[in-house]
């Protein structure tokens, strides 16, 4: 049955083959993901879509439904689009199964990622990632206002049900990360973080730290915080070196990312101390540089395949249903333990002249 008034789109074949628009994407676009379909309904799909005349027509389809197949995926600041990498690439992948085109645009700050805010519609783009973790960041109403109904899906936490969000269990990382520290004998953690540029990721981590903490009877004092304004390998090697010289006692540090963490060990190491002898390090990201230097990095992975996956697959269903409210994605993170990690020292470092 061909359709009167045109080709016949991906929808007509859902609908002729009973199926959702999401598995007839699956089944026709051949990636991966078709093999999540049953044999019986990839039959039907492809039956459906014979006997409608339907071809995948990707400019044409645009045309037609008013947005393209390309999905835009908005990071802010260099540093995070760097630290987030492997998301990136994720989705450029996720998106390729699917039929799909990614373009990537990094802003500088907040008022250049809010400028090309005011653009996206112009490209007609399936859908917008976003991964922007700051305050800056325009309000779930006012975001869907702008961005005329765009599908919209936050890589980094959100609590509005206004704007679907996936990403990764921050507080439930850094909570296992601090359990794996507390089981090996340290009692006074210090932790190095943003909570004024980088608030909502920061912020979580914190939570899953002091949850740690409370569960395990330590005390959370403050000054074993130590923020810091600069987000990779130098906010971490002075980072560090403030906290200890205000917290002696300290026997380990967690790091919100993998480079501050990094430039915490090189710190530590320039200051004479042994780790994980005198001091454990843990970071955030599982990037590709911790497992080189020696001692490699304990890290917490972030599962980037999975979050791509599921924020397109809720792109797809926001496409599909206008009235879809998504509860929010929290995607557990996996602790990955190396060399920087150990039991906690005896002897208080305030006796080494390197600290004086």
């Amino acid at each position: 049955m061909a359709k009167a008034n045109g080709r016949p789109t991906s929808q007509d074949v859902a609908r002729e083959a009973g199926v959702s628009q999401c598995t007839v994407s699956y089944v026709l676009s051949g990636g991966k993901n078709k093999d999540r379909i049953s044999p019986e309904t990839t039959r039907r799909v492809l039956a459906a879509a014979a006997r409608l005349g339907y071809s995948r027509n990707s400019i044409g389809a645009a045309l037609r439904r008013g947005y393209s197949d390309t999905i835009v995926l908005l990071a802010v600041t260099w540093e995070l689009a760097a630290s987030h990498s492997h998301t990136t690439i994720s989705v450029s992948r996720a998106a390729a199964e699917r039929g799909m085109t990614t373009i990537v645009h990094v802003a500088s700050d907040d008022k250049e990622a809010i400028a090309f805010l005011g653009r996206v519609p112009s490209l007609n783009p399936y859908g917008l990632l976003l991964l922007w973790d700051s305050n800056a960041i325009p309000e779930a109403d006012r975001l869907r206002v702008e961005l005329a109904g765009l599908p919209v899906v936050d890589l980094m936490p959100r609590e509005s049900k206004n704007i679907a969000s996936v990403t990764a269990d921050r507080a439930q990382g850094s909570y296992i990360a601090t359990r794996h520290l507390i089981e090996m004998g340290h009692q006074h953690i210090g932790m190095i973080l943003d909570t004024s540029s980088r608030a909502k990721t920061s912020l979580k981590k914190l939570d899953g730290y002091r949850v740690a903490l409370d569960e395990a009877g330590i005390p959370f004092h403050e000054s074993l915080l130590q923020e810091v304004t600069s987000f990779g390998f130098e906010g971490g090697y002075d980072g560090f070196h403030k906290l200890l010289r205000r917290r002696p006692d300290a026997t380990a540090v967690m790091c919100i990312n993998d480079h501050i963490a990094l430039g915490a060990l090189a710190s530590a190491q320039n200051l004479g101390l042994s780790v994980p002898g005198d001091i454990s390090v843990v970071g955030f990201g599982a990037h590709p540089e911790g497992t080189f230097l020696r001692p490699s990095l304990t890290t917490l992975a972030i599962p980037a395949g999975k979050i791509a996956d599921d924020a397109i697959n809720l792109l797809m269903k926001l496409r599909e249903d206008e009235s879809f409210v998504p509860e929010p994605l929290r995607e557990p993170m996996e602790l990955i333990v190396r060399e920087s990690t150990g039991p906690a020292r005896l002897e208080a470092l305030s006796t080494k002249s390197e600290l004086r």
